[in-house]
Order: C-alpha cells, then structure tokens, then sequence
C-alpha cells in the first residue's frame, strides 16, 4: 500500500497531454528525433496523473509538486535517452552530457531499453527494461481503474485515485514503489535532467543548487543556511510516511 500522504486534494484534475521525449531532445539538438519516444502520449498522460498524486502541488500542498517540476516529463526523458543526440545519462560540469564509452551504453540501454532477445545483451539473461516495465504499469493501473471506477486513470476524481494507489494490490503496488522513486528523483534531482524545473523541488528546501566547480565557502558549509529549512518533527513525520521496502525509512530518531 502506498503511505497516507496529508491533506491530498479532492479537486479534479486535468492534465493535458504533455510533449514526448522526442520533442524535448529535438529542442537539444538541431538533428530531427529518430522515433516518438518510450512513452506514447496516452501513456504520457497517465503518468502525469500518477506523479500528481505521488508528490502533489498546490492547492494541496503550497510547495511545488510533480506537475509543477515536470517529472513525467523527466522521466519519459530518461526513458528516450537514446533518442538525443547526447543521451542526457551523466551531466557535465561545463554543459551537456558526458559522452557515454560502449561498455556504458550498453549498460544503459540494457537498463532502459531491455535485452529486447539480443545475444549481446543478454549474457547475464533476459531484462526486461525500465521503459517496458514503465508501459506494463501504467497499462495495469489504467485497467485497474476502469474496472474500480469505470474510467483511465487520469480522468478519475483524485479521490478514487488515492482509494486506487492506497488498495492492498501487490502487482500495482510494485508498479507504485518504481514510480515513487522515479518522481522523488525527477522532482529533487538536478535540473539539468528535465525535472526540478525552475528549481520548484529545491526552492521550498532553501537549497540554491549545485555550485560546482566553485563549491562552497567555509561559512556556507560551517553555519546554518539562511533559506527555508524543515523542522526536526516535520522530515520525522516525512520519513514514516515513505515506503520502507524502498529503503527511505528509519526507525532511529
């Protein structure tokens, strides 16, 4: 089951259709995409609801949430690596991505693309890859909802959206756990990945980003920060209310 998150909003949403990976790496490089990307724009949709619900923004919460950060986005980004011209997999200190050497591409699209029945990839055994098991979950939670609610997953109210994602469903849940981790990465991690964007994960936390390479001063490491800051009771309460199998809770104070 997934945790109780506080105060989840009962507001309907609609999302539009976001763009698919293929238009964003387009933007990257002035070379036409080679194919639609992962994540079909139905599937896209679906995803940006699920993220929604995962790490919701306002009127819920009046932090930015996943739809503010563009996770879906991020994570469809991620899934397409192999579309831009410069897989966005590690980002340089100067600008762009690190060029990935053979052993890591194929590592990477192992990971992402699966061993898809390849010789070459499939030396440790069939995988089946992140963006696969992506589309098998985002295909279960909508048939999930059509047999609960009689409607996608998207076009259900948020309130039969959380009675989904918080039901004792051990195959859904799995699917749930993958995507939580994907979110918190799309929403929290470095911008430069498609997600965080404008920083709207960062800018609750006080935290200005990464400075590299001129890091930080003496003081800026020594003395407390003068930005926003959570308290010891809230990042407790946070810390209970996340998975444990994911390995983010702690039972010590």
């Amino acid at each position: 089951m997934l945790p109780q998150w506080p105060e989840r909003r009962l507001a309907r949403i609609t999302i539009d259709a976001p763009e698919t990976s293929s238009a964003r790496c387009a933007r990257r490089s002035s070379r036409p995409p080679e194919y639609a990307g992962p994540v079909i724009a139905h599937d896209l949709r679906t995803l940006s609801a699920l993220t929604a619900r995962l790490v919701p923004g306002p009127p819920e919460d009046p932090d930015p949430g996943a739809l503010e950060a563009g996770a879906a986005e991020a994570i469809d980004l991620l899934l397409g690596a192999f579309a831009c011209e410069q897989p966005p997999i590690h980002a340089a200190l100067e600008g762009g991505f690190v060029p990935l050497d053979p052993v890591a591409e194929l590592g990477w699209r192992i990971r992402l693309e699966g061993s898809q029945g390849l010789p070459e990839r499939e030396f440790a055994g069939p995988v089946k890859g992140l963006a696969q098991l992506l589309s098998d979950g985002l295909a279960l939670l909508d048939r999930r909802s059509r047999e609960a609610h009689g409607v996608d997953f998207a076009d259900a109210p948020t309130a039969d959206q959380d009675a989904l994602l918080d039901a004792p469903d051990e195959q859904l849940g799995a699917f749930v756990r993958l995507a939580l981790t994907l979110t918190l990465e799309a929403v929290y991690g470095p911008p430069q990945y498609g997600g965080n964007r404008d920083g709207a994960g960062w800018k609750p936390l006080g935290w200005a980003g990464f400075t590299q390479p001129q890091g930080f001063t003496p003081a800026q490491v020594s003395e407390p920060d003068g930005g926003a800051t959570g308290s010891r009771e809230a990042v407790s309460e946070l810390r209970s209310s996340l998975p444990g199998e994911a390995g983010w809770r702690s039972d010590s104070n």
